[in-house]
């Protein structure tokens, strides 16, 4: 839902928004919220997190991480990120090797994204 939100801006501030906007084709009220909305992603990025709705459609974070690990199986490494099931939406994933297709091991708390090293 939109709410409608006043500020108090300078004269020299305000020129450069409306022509920040104007040159990206969007109005004054979606060049904020898209300046807003990168600048939460970029920060979730940095810090390792996402942003998703939990099953009550409340927004929240949930833990992402990339490392390095070793299949059980073939013994070669890959770089594997997880990242944190939304609860209420929760599905079994397989961690799956890149090299020989072989799982090690699943989880329904974690979603893997694996990939070769060489990659």
């Amino acid at each position: 839902m939109k709410k409608r939100v006043n500020i108090s801006l300078d004269e020299d501030t305000i020129s450069q928004l409306k022509r920040l906007a104007e040159d990206s084709h969007r109005n004054v009220s979606q060049w904020i919220t898209d300046k807003v909305w990168e600048t939460v992603e970029a920060e979730h990025e940095r810090r390792g997190t996402m942003l998703a709705y939990n099953e009550n459609g409340v927004l929240q974070e949930y833990e992402e991480s990339t490392g390095v690990v070793e299949c059980s199986h073939c013994h070669k490494k890959y770089i594997q990120t997880t990242e944190e099931q939304v609860p209420g939406f929760r599905d079994r994933d397989d961690d799956i090797c890149p090299y020989c297709g072989e799982s090690n091991g699943s989880s329904m708390d974690v979603e893997y994204r694996n990939r070769k090293l060489e990659d």
